[in-house]
């Protein structure tokens, strides 16, 4: 037994002074017992799951020389390596720990990163798919000039996005025809409109044709179309495009389509 405990404690010994061959894009923990992927290095988060067990990733010597990943942005600390969309997003919580990615006098020079817009504050950058969204909050300009009627009159809606008849307001797509009101005119759930709106991909039409739900809720235990057709269409037999559809019925796979019977 005394020599097993010998044996094993220097295979211990010996493996994790051995360096690790980590895939590219992945960082190998000081004590050779882990590989981490590279944009979790000196993210100043030594107890995030995806950090080194032996805190190494974490190390002052180590994070003064590390080059952020492609996307990530080091700043005054020169320590931390942090997403470059949350730079100047106006929430200390999410960026450096010393919140100097949210000085004004930097922001105000800071290029927001792709997809993202610069508040009329001239410090601030937001999502562009939150611009014209018909809601001010956490996530919009704390001067909610996002929601400028001035500017949103002149908006084009980012893709996925579908403009409300006021011309003011962008919805997602998905949620046009869903059976609840986004839009401030309501006039995503048109009755006319939705007659002739094609659902979104992975999306499904109710028998009444207005409202889409999505495919994984056909057949489940609850009803999600307005007229209940979700777990009665055809006789009891539902038909959809293959897809991942999470059903409590009997499914029946048949060329291009799946077959959902129904069990009750």
């Amino acid at each position: 037994m005394k020599m097993i405990t010998v044996v094993y404690l220097l295979f211990t010994m010996w493996y994790y002074s051995t360096a690790l061959d980590c895939p590219d894009g992945q960082w190998g923990c000081l004590d050779g017992s882990q590989c981490i992927a590279e944009k979790y290095v000196c993210d100043g988060d030594p107890w995030g799951t995806e950090s080194c067990w032996d805190g190494s990733d974490e190390d002052p010597a180590l994070c003064a020389q590390w080059n952020c990943t492609a996307g990530y942005f080091k700043y005054r600390d020169g320590l931390q390596c942090i997403e470059e969309t949350s730079v100047c997003d106006g929430k200390k919580y999410r960026g450096c720990y010393d919140t100097s990615d949210e000085i004004s006098a930097f922001c105000a020079h800071w290029n927001c990163s792709a997809g993202y817009w610069k508040c009329h504050d001239g410090v601030q950058c937001i999502e562009e798919s939150l611009v014209c969204d018909g809601y001010t909050g956490r996530q919009s300009c704390d001067d909610g000039s996002d929601e400028d009627p001035a500017l949103c009159s002149g908006w084009s809606c980012t893709s996925g996005h579908w403009e409300c008849q006021d011309g003011v307001q962008c919805v997602e797509e998905r949620d046009v025809c869903d059976g609840g009101e986004h839009c401030n005119d309501q006039s995503d759930e048109d009755f006319f409109m939705c007659l002739q709106w094609k659902c979104t991909p992975g999306w499904w039409k109710c028998r009444n044709g207005m409202q889409c739900i999505k495919d994984s809720s056909v057949c489940d235990e609850f009803y999600d179309c307005n007229d209940w057709s979700d777990k009665h269409v055809l006789g009891g037999i539902v038909l959809l495009g293959i897809g991942n559809v999470r059903l409590n019925c009997g499914v029946l796979q048949i060329g291009m389509f799946v077959m959902v019977t129904m069990t009750a």
